[in-house]
């Protein structure tokens, strides 16, 4: 098996929420209209409000329309790798010691190119990147290391299958968390598992 995701950058400062500010701005001056029309205050022609916000909704939806079915930009950049083999892992030239590990875990968020049907897609209307996965790992001496990558595709993750095999063997991830991230919900399929698993455990040498 030989696998590969690429490491995903982040940028420091976090951008500011441009979209939504503005959105939520413009529904603040239609519940004002609203108030200062029940009262009939008049510090403002309703008009030219009501024209405001008229060309601020349809600005909206004109960009949710534009960019709807776009990838996501990317607030960061795509530099470097993770490699997998079936009892190995490298990240970028670095050769990882699986012995110096108390615990590897993933966290999978979306894949790229995915569409997720968000309740307001018109301040969302993007399809995924999938650059929201991260490979967890804890050190012997205690640290702590996070590596955020892009996951291409739906269920890549499952072509790990040796790799992960081999880490539930170091001990290094419970039978849970294994069947959890291959997908294997039916219990039947989760015995069959259990059993072909134990007997790969059985069989197979693993370094000390």
């Amino acid at each position: 098996m030989n696998l590969k995701f690429q490491i995903f950058i982040p940028e420091k400062r976090k951008s500011f929420p441009f979209t939504n500010t503005l959105l939520v701005s413009l529904i603040g001056l239609s519940i004002l209209i609203y108030i200062l029309d029940y009262f009939s205050v008049d510090f403002i022609s309703n008009k030219i409000i009501a024209t405001v916000m008229l060309v601020g909704f349809l600005s909206f939806f004109l960009r949710a329309a534009i960019v709807r079915g776009k990838v996501k930009p990317y607030h960061g950049r795509l530099e470097g790798w993770i490699y997998f083999s079936n009892n190995g892992l490298k990240i970028n030239d670095e050769e990882i010691d699986i012995n110096n590990l108390t615990k590897l875990d993933f966290e999978f968020g979306s894949y790229y190119s995915e569409f997720i049907h968000h309740t307001t897609p018109i301040i969302y209307p993007w399809r995924e990147n999938g650059t929201n996965n991260f490979l967890k790992l804890n050190y012997i001496d205690g640290t702590k290391r996070s590596i955020q990558f892009q996951r291409m595709y739906e269920d890549q993750q499952k072509y790990l299958k040796p790799f992960l095999e081999y880490l539930y063997a170091m001990n290094l991830m419970s039978f849970l968390r294994l069947i959890d991230i291959l997908g294997i919900t039916d219990y039947e399929e989760i015995q069959d598992y259990k059993k072909e698993i134990k007997t790969l455990h059985n069989n197979q040498s693993f370094p000390d």
